[in-house]
């Protein structure tokens, strides 16, 4: 079991998720990293509740993160594959 420094207990994965900074440029991203924390946890921390989506394009990266943008490369082709957009052209 993990415990943050705050005291709220990590209960589950770890995820990113990215949303546009288009007030800092047209390709820029706000990139949010974030854990899964017990109920009734009592941390100095930001709660946010993700909302549920039907679906979702995920991958799992091992390795130097200076080969990730190899992972996501694979992961935008796999959703063009399947007739999806990534919404970042």
């Amino acid at each position: 079991m993990w415990v943050l420094s705050g005291g709220a207990v990590i209960s589950g994965p770890s995820v990113a998720y990215y949303v546009p900074a288009h007030e800092v440029s047209e390709d820029a991203v706000n990139v949010h990293a974030a854990v899964e924390v017990a109920s009734g946890s009592v941390a100095d921390v930001d709660l946010v509740e993700l909302p549920a989506i039907e679906s979702a394009a995920t991958i799992v990266h091992q390795g130097s993160m200076d080969d990730a943008s190899r992972s996501m490369q694979v992961l935008a082709e796999l959703i063009k594959l399947h007739g999806h957009d990534t919404g970042c052209e």
